[in-house]
């Protein structure tokens, strides 16, 4: 009846302009009759906003301009994240102009898309977002406890809450009284079927004890709503795509509504009470390689139990046993650490987690396993008989490259802002740079050469040009900084944000930025040399991995665009950019490898290739059904070396693409490119664990031996060749011609 009434008034309104105040007065009634203005807390949820792309700003403003109007006067709002399309400083400026007139507070939450292309790092994210210096927080109203959390990893789509943050989240609830209530905020949803935060149990678990009445989460541009451990969880739906939602808390019962932009009624999606949980305390799981138990000590049964590995495959149903237990046998044969989880369903749908980790023995072989504080985004790297890692929590660490004990750590930034770029080494020491712009030189006892602030900050690893270390800001400028006293020798802007490594041959430094070119400058001045754009389209700029170097030309890798034809993977011309060739990949985001006779490079689909490193001609391609994102491989005696992103490390053979091994490394994803010596491999993941294996060796093929000529030697021997060939067919055309001639003559 409120809709069909709210339609008359429209229709009215349109047939007779002079009843449109009339209109909203109708409009106004029909929206207040669903809210209720005795309500302990109104307040709204909003996400996804993408300023910057399509409708994202314009209905920015609308939702602005509603909220400011809502019937029951709202207490603040809370922005859950991808406020912007791509973290443009432009785009920052737009949407906080568009929020500049809510009569109300706003709290907002990091989301990937503020931080995957963005040439703003987190400090300054935290300074115009956050409260204080850190981009999560919380704060109280009424009697209520709300936790804005940062699930955003710089310059990727999933999310992590690492190490600083899980300390800061536990002392923050510590001060609480008992039996407070707590809302929980996050961009990326937290016990979702598709898992997009990889330590997600450890957030539910730190929560786990406390009166959480509610977990909320964007990124789906989708209203949802599901159960975990007998808590709700909700995604919003986006802004962009026109909606978001009011929430009402009173005596403790919390009532969700849907808003459509433009439309003044509203949709209840839920109404949840606090209510008591299952107590799984005293509940026993035991797995291995071979299967996994249950035993429950309470009284409650579920109405189905059910198990699987690694979060990957289809959930199998435990079967009873006399003793009163669970039981499913299976058999899982590759070597690492592994996740067997227990879902048990009870009746009204409630759905409870347990998880027990298990360790397979095999090949290749564990040395041993370390763990610093923070996440590792980038390879470590290792430095005589130490191993150098980089950390969210700000520390360069060195560990005992062979036992794996921690030798000394030295914070960057004194400020403890993360390291998401590795360490370089030159001849004085090692360098790494934070993402606020912290740079500082260590020598191998951690003890401090030099440490400046560099214009901005990096997420990218330095280099050793053999005169200067050369970084890449996320700003788009590349610096060169003297290695006495890291002062600034030269500096130059590109066109857009970089994000990966520079890579270096003999003077020519190249870098590829989000503008969409390849940069080539003179490493010992900054001068450019040459730029050739790659792809004009911002989400496919080749700026997201390193690039390689060999034979004279560049390579460098592009999410594929179908636009364009999908190529991924570009050779350039070291001395002036223009292509030799290209390639299509599976997707793209992969980092390539120039090694032997062969140029080797991922897929984010997980297939893997080798190319000529000449022609572009496909030597061989293999799926290893893994993601693999922006990484490189290692090359070790004759195999490849990759991390995968749901953890793990595969070796391939470098000779036909084919698997050698495999290792599962944990349940965190694996962002950081390997490293090894010898015949030792070292991987990190994104909890912060180190670890060392020892790889079995394969021969070195016949593709890893010789040697190519550069490319514009081979260019001018194939001119050379083609010149011969065109000389041979004018010389046959004109042998040709004369016989003709003399048997027209014989006639």
């Amino acid at each position: 009846m409120r809709k069909l009434i709210f339609l008359l008034s429209l229709v009215l309104a349109w047939c007779w302009p002079g009843l449109a105040r009339a209109s909203e007065t109708v409009a106004a009634a029909v929206y207040q009759g669903y809210l209720d203005p005795a309500a302990d807390l109104t307040f709204a949820v909003i996400t996804d906003s993408h300023v910057g792309f399509s409708t994202g700003l314009a209905r920015t403003r609308l939702a602005v301009t509603e909220l400011n109007q809502n019937p029951v006067a709202l207490d603040f709002v809370i922005h859950m994240g991808d406020m912007t399309e791509k973290g443009l400083a432009w785009e920052i400026n737009a949407y906080r102009q568009a929020v500049s007139p809510l009569k109300v507070p706003l709290y907002n939450a990091l989301g990937n898309h503020d931080s995957r292309w963005s040439d703003q790092t987190k400090p300054v994210w935290a300074r115009l977002f956050g409260q204080g210096s850190k981009s999560y927080y919380s704060f109280d109203y009424k009697g209520y406890h709300f936790i804005i959390l940062d699930s955003a990893i710089p310059g990727a789509t999933h999310g992590h809450i690492d190490g600083p943050q899980l300390s800061w989240l536990q002392a923050d609830l510590a001060r609480l009284a008992p039996g407070t209530p707590v809302l929980v905020f996050s961009h990326h949803p937290l016990a979702f079927s598709n898992r997009f935060i990889d330590n997600e149990d450890q957030v539910l678990e730190i929560l786990q004890g406390y009166n959480v009445l509610a977990y909320f989460a964007g990124h789906g541009h989708s209203h949802l709503q599901w159960n975990r451990n007998g808590r709700p969880f909700f995604m919003v739906k986006a802004i962009v795509d026109g909606g978001y939602a009011l929430v009402q808390i009173k005596e403790g019962k919390l009532t969700l509504w849907h808003k459509q932009i433009g439309f003044p009624w509203l949709k209840k999606l839920a109404e949840v009470s606090t209510r008591e949980t299952v107590n799984l305390q005293g509940a026993e799981v035991q797995a291995a390689a071979t299967g996994i138990s249950l035993r429950l000590s309470g009284e409650e049964r579920p109405e189905r139990i059910e198990a699987r590995v690694d979060r990957s495959g289809n959930w199998q149903k435990l079967a009873p046993r006399p003793d009163g237990s669970w039981q499913l046998n299976w058999q899982i044969t590759t070597p690492g650490q592994h996740l067997a989880t227990v879902r048990l369903v009870f009746s009204g749908g409630q759905v409870y987690y347990l998880n027990q980790t298990f360790q397979v023995t095999g090949q290749p072989a564990l040395l041993w396993q370390a763990e610093v504080k923070g996440s590792v985004q980038s390879a470590p790297l290792p430095w005589n008989k130490q191993l150098l890692v980089t950390s969210s929590d700000g520390l360069l660490t060195a560990l005992d490259r062979f036992t794996g004990n921690r030798l000394w750590s030295y914070q960057v930034s004194p400020e403890g802002e993360a390291l998401v770029g590795g360490a370089v080494l030159f001849p004085e020491g090692a360098m790494a740079v934070a993402v606020d712009g912290w740079a500082a030189a260590v020598n191998d006892e951690g003890q401090v050469l030099w440490q400046v602030k560099l214009p901005a900050g990096s997420l990218a690893t330095p280099i050793w040009s053999g005169k200067y270390l050369i970084c890449a800001l996320a700003t788009g400028q590349v610096v060169a900084l003297a290695p006495e006293n890291g002062g600034i020798v030269w500096n130059y802007k590109t066109g857009g944000g970089l994000r990966a490594q520079p890579v270096l041959a003999g003077n020519r430094l190249f870098v590829g930025s989000n503008d969409g070119y390849v940069y080539a400058l003179a490493a010992d001045s900054g001068k450019l040399l040459w730029k050739t754009l790659i792809n004009s389209g911002f989400y496919y700029a080749p700026a997201t991995a390193p690039m390689a170097v060999g034979y004279g030309l560049v390579y460098a890798v592009a999410p594929a665009d179908k636009r364009q034809g999908g190529y991924s993977l570009f050779a350039l011309d070291q001395l002036d950019g223009k292509l030799a060739w290209k390639a299509k990949l599976a997707g793209g985001y992969g980092a390539p490898l120039v090694q032997g006779q062969a140029v080797f490079v991922n897929a984010v689909s997980g297939r893997l290739y080798a190319y000529h490193p000449l022609t572009g001609k496909e030597l061989w391609q293999f799926n290893s059904g893994k993601t693999i994102y922006d990484t490189r491989p290692v090359l070790v005696g004759g195999q490849l070396v990759w991390n995968t992103f749901y953890g793990g490390l595969i070796g391939i053979d470098a000779q036909n693409g084919r698997l050698s091994w495999q290792y599962k490394t944990g349940d965190a994803f694996m962002l950081a490119a390997p490293a090894a010596k010898g015949d030792v491999v070292y991987g990190a993941d994104l909890e912060g664990q180190v670890l060392a294996l020892k790889v079995p060796l394969t021969p070195t093929g016949a593709i890893l031996q010789g040697k190519l000529p550069d490319w514009r030697i081979y260019l001018a021997e194939q001119e050379r060749l083609k010149a011969e060939a065109q000389k041979k067919l004018a010389e046959q055309a004109k042998k040709k011609k004369k016989a003709k001639a003399k048997r027209k003559k014989k006639k």
